[in-house]
């Protein structure tokens, strides 16, 4: 091989094994948390892209090796090969997790990136508290003749931030012929504790929606909340909370309790979060003394109602909870706890877990891990009858 094209085929070469071997060693160790995070978020956005990119460097690396047989050639095509063999195994077993779950993937999708987009929509007031209006966006069906199924959508921020546009995949929903209604609620500050404030807010979008019925033609007795992180917890408490008796709107319309409940790595175990903080996860004991008021010990009667796993019984919501592996937002741990106690008590708890999934593993919704949580959602919506079946 002539010496001007070896030399800048090794400054591409080295450089990029080296970068890919960087990521693959988080991907697997998890260690250190930061670089298993990133590693972690990036497997979940691209492990197909990232696959496509090793298999041709691969084959570069095959072309020049036969070419010229020295170390460096030798050393760069082995190498690359153990690298291929290490993101087939990654999206092997996200393949592995679908196939037992009977969740449909497609590779040539997860090609393709789809991070939402935010469609044709109609804003409301639906609640004010303290002279600010709570605003939320209306997502119509694509075919909106018939009445449709309502999904009240909630945002995540750690409580203390986001906003009702930020989960801009409503057409997911409207194409399969829901209403999303995406809200926005009472957000935590060092002078105002939402840990009540929020879910009460919820259940006041519940009983607008009661009260619009007619208006936004929806079926308010199969009504769904959905969200995600933060969101996803504050519909777990304010789902259980209108059965439970213990959440109150800040309206005189009664809200009808959830027909489902679907909640994305959500925070279901603060006492958890709090024991784990800094270890191996990142430290949001910030952000629970801004929602709760304080730590576990000052306000252990708060902790204790916010914690899902004390609020289990038998008659609950038919509820999804889908979350990844490598949370390193929301420890994993919460939620495995409460699915244990909802198998003793054999409470309907559905759960999904994604392989190498970081917190907000799902906004690139045409990866393998985006499709299997879209995918675990129809099967749960399917088996309950909120959607038909194809």
């Amino acid at each position: 091989m002539k010496k001007f094209l070896y030399i800048p085929y090794a400054i591409l070469m080295v450089p990029a094994v080296l970068v890919f071997a960087l990521m693959l060693f988080g991907t697997f160790a998890n260690w250190p948390m930061y670089l298993g995070g990133y590693t972690g978020l990036l497997q979940s956005h691209y492990s197909a892209q990232i696959l496509v990119v090793i298999f041709v460097f691969l084959g570069l690396a095959f072309l020049v090796f036969r070419k010229k047989s020295a170390k460096l050639t030798k050393y760069l095509f082995y190498g690359t090969g153990v690298l291929f063999v290490a993101q087939v195994f990654v999206i092997a077993t996200l393949y592995r997790t679908a196939f037992k779950h009977q969740l449909p993937l497609s590779f040539t999708q997860a090609l393709s990136t789809n991070f939402g987009v935010q469609g044709p929509h109609e804003t409301f007031s639906y609640l004010e508290l303290d002279g600010k209006k709570y605003l939320l966006d209306v997502y119509r069906p694509f075919e909106g003749a018939k009445r449709s199924i309502p999904v009240i959508q909630v945002h995540g921020g750690g409580y203390v931030a986001g906003s009702r546009t930020d989960d801009r995949h409503h057409e997911w929903f409207t194409k399969k012929g829901f209403t999303v209604f995406d809200v926005d609620y009472p957000l935590a500050t060092d002078d105002m504790h939402t840990w009540e404030t929020a879910a009460n807010a919820i259940a006041t979008a519940v009983s607008y929606v009661v009260e619009n019925a007619q208006k936004f033609n929806v079926d308010t007795s199969k009504l769904i909340l959905y969200g995600g992180s933060a969101g996803g917890g504050l519909v777990i408490q304010a789902g259980y909370g209108l059965v439970n008796g213990n959440i109150t709107p800040y309206s005189q319309i009664e809200p009808v309790s959830p027909k489902a409940i679907i909640a994305i790595f959500p925070p279901v175990d603060f006492t958890v979060m709090w024991k784990m903080a800094g270890q191996g996860v990142l430290d949001m004991r910030s952000n629970a003394i801004q929602f709760v008021g304080g730590s576990p010990d000052e306000f252990p009667e708060r902790y204790k109602r916010l914690d899902i796993v004390n609020s289990l019984h038998k008659g609950l919501p038919e509820t999804l909870i889908i979350t990844g592996s490598r949370d390193h937002v929301v420890p994993i741990e919460g939620a495995r706890k409460l699915l244990r106690k909802a198998e003793r008590l054999q409470v309907p708890i559905s759960y999904q877990e994604v392989p190498f999934g970081e917190h907000s593993f799902e906004a690139n919704a045409n990866s393998l891990s985006g499709q299997i949580k879209w995918q675990a959602m129809e099967k749960f919506l399917t088996k309950n009858k909120l959607m038909d079946s194809h």
